[in-house]
């Protein structure tokens, strides 16, 4: 089986009938986005390797901490833990 047979076969493992995605933790309850509200599409922060910053106007151009620059999180409607049990 090649890589792209296997990166289908996974998207569909993933998914539901629906569309929407399967958490990968518990594997039984929907999994939805939420946006970062720390970031700005997964920028947060600027750095232009200067000591001191002389852009006129900086752009964020540092990834997000928070979200490690995706601008969102994947969260399970079920509350599971990192063990895949439901709160």
């Amino acid at each position: 089986m090649d890589e792209k047979q296997r990166e289908f076969l996974q998207a569909l493992l993933d998914t539901r009938g629906d569309g929407s995605k399967v958490c990968p933790r518990c594997g039984c309850c929907e999994l939805v986005t939420e946006e970062c509200e720390q970031c700005d599409e997964g920028l947060d922060g600027h750095d232009c390797g200067e000591d001191c910053c002389c852009c006129e106007d900086p752009e964020p151009n540092l990834r997000c901490q928070f979200c490690s620059g995706r601008g969102y999180f994947e969260v399970c409607l079920g509350q599971c833990d990192a063990e895949g049990k439901h709160a």
